[in-house]
Order: structure tokens, then C-alpha cells, then sequence
């Protein structure tokens, strides 16, 4: 996120005059959720959901800092995480779980 303020910089810009417009590999808003009924498997995907979030949120916070009068204009993220769009086959009924668990 810095090394385009740091171009424009160095190609004779002032802060006030550099506008930012940022795209991040995740959601733009971590959503509040109610943790009470989740169970192992969605506290990892709630932990990587934060995880990724402020990774991602972590170089457009430190060039905010240290560039306070460069214009950051417009954030855009995607608004589905990947456990949302099964990738991962790990999804089975009730049923399933059932017969799974009896067979040991």
C-alpha cells in the first residue's frame, strides 16, 4: 500500500494531492456475530475470517498513519469468505454424521 504513495512522492507530488483507491482480498467490514452455538469448526472459520481481515487491513492502516494527508478514497473488498462457497467438501447431513459416528 505505501510503495504507490512513495512513487508518487519521489515523482514530485505532495500528500494532499495523492488519492488512494485500495482493493483487499477480503471483506472491507468484519461483521459482529454471536458466538454462543458455534461449534470447533466455526470458531476456525470465524479465527480466519479475523485473521485475514486485519491482514489485509494491516498495510492500509500503517499507510493511513504514516501518510496523513493522502486521500484514501475507496476500499473494496469481496463479501464472501471461502468456507461460504464450499470448497471445502467437509459438509455432511445430520444423517451422515450420524452413521459415521456409530461406525466409529
Amino acid at each position: 500500500m505505501i510503495a504507490p504513495i512513495i512513487r508518487c512522492l519521489n515523482n514530485g507530488y505532495e500528500q494532499k494531492d495523492i488519492v488512494i483507491d485500495a482493493i483487499i482480498n477480503n471483506n472491507k467490514v468484519i461483521e459482529e456475530v454471536d458466538v454462543n452455538k458455534y461449534n470447533a469448526f466455526h470458531m476456525m472459520q470465524r479465527t480466519h475470517e479475523l485473521m485475514s481481515y486485519y491482514s489485509a487491513r494491516e498495510g492500509l492502516l500503517k499507510a493511513e498513519m504514516a501518510y496523513p494527508d493522502v486521500t484514501f478514497r475507496h476500499t473494496i473488498g469481496r463479501s464472501t469468505e471461502w468456507y461460504e462457497i464450499n470448497l471445502v467438501p467437509i459438509k455432511v447431513s445430520h444423517h451422515e454424521a450420524k452413521t459415521k459416528f456409530q461406525l466409529g
